[in-house]
């Protein structure tokens, strides 16, 4: 709101004063933190987060049950994660999906994971009509969510604006090619493991998808450079940089 925005504008200057030390989850928001408040770069320390440990590929029977628990029709899907927030883009993303062509949309499916994705909540962002082969899990358990992403053909992310972006890390981390945005954080998190799109062009998202669902080799390299570039963050590694900088603050 716009009472809350005032605030915070007026709050993180005066608490910016006093603290000796901020930590931020990727150099975009070190960058971001940097143009609007007055705090120099010495003070910020760059701590990444990491895919928890359970997010790896899961055995194909796995997969086909947590299809049949959420009412995924269709053995290839491409999967997206996220709130109906504006900044997560899932307009476009539909809107994409509407320009892949009718036989496409007859073997593959486009699965909408999360609790507020319904088509009352779409009214929202303008989606009243949906186009063929779109279909809601509504809220996934933790525990099923591995899975999901495993069995996905493909994961899309064309999220407007991220801090760090953990949910293509957990694809990635299961063996599952991704598509994201080219924007705020998340090249620098996923590397060269990840399809990019222009969030904002629709053709581009479209075409991103298909290349990924039409070419296996592209698939298959994209599903090895993803596990790698996941292996590389680590909650153990979060944790010892966390305790290095409380060491300096207190050696200070």
């Amino acid at each position: 709101s716009l009472l809350a925005s005032q605030l915070y504008r007026w709050m993180w200057p005066r608490l910016m004063k006093n603290t000796e030390r901020v930590i931020t989850v990727s150099n975009y928001t070190k960058v971001r933190l940097m143009e609007l408040l007055p705090v120099p770069e010495e003070k910020i320390s760059v701590i990444y987060e990491a895919a928890d440990d359970r997010f790896q590929p899961a055995p194909l029977e796995s997969v086909a049950t947590v299809r049949e628990k959420y009412g995924v029709r269709r053995e290839r899907y491409v999967l997206s994660l996220g709130s109906l927030d504006l900044k997560k883009n899932l307009k476009n993303l539909v809107k994409a999906w509407e320009n892949l062509g009718t036989a496409f949309k007859r073997d593959v499916e486009l699965v909408l994971a999360g609790k507020q994705h319904d088509r009352l909540a779409l009214k929202a962002l303008g989606l009243d009509d949906l186009p063929d082969g779109v279909m809601f899990t509504g809220f996934v358990d933790d525990d099923d969510l591995p899975l999901l992403y495993s069995g996905a053909s493909c994961f899309v992310f064309p999220s407007l604006y991220e801090g760090f972006g953990l949910p293509p890390l957990e694809a990635m981390a299961c063996g599952t090619p991704v598509v994201v945005s080219n924007v705020t954080s998340l090249p620098e998190v996923c590397g060269d493991a990840a399809l990019y799109v222009n969030p904002l062009d629709t053709d581009d998202i479209a075409e991103k998808i298909k290349a990924l669902l039409d070419d296996t080799s592209l698939s298959k390299a994209l599903r090895l450079k993803g596990r790698e570039r996941a292996a590389q963050f680590s909650w153990e590694e979060c944790a010892r940089e966390h305790v290095r900088v409380f060491q300096e603050l207190l050696a200070d």
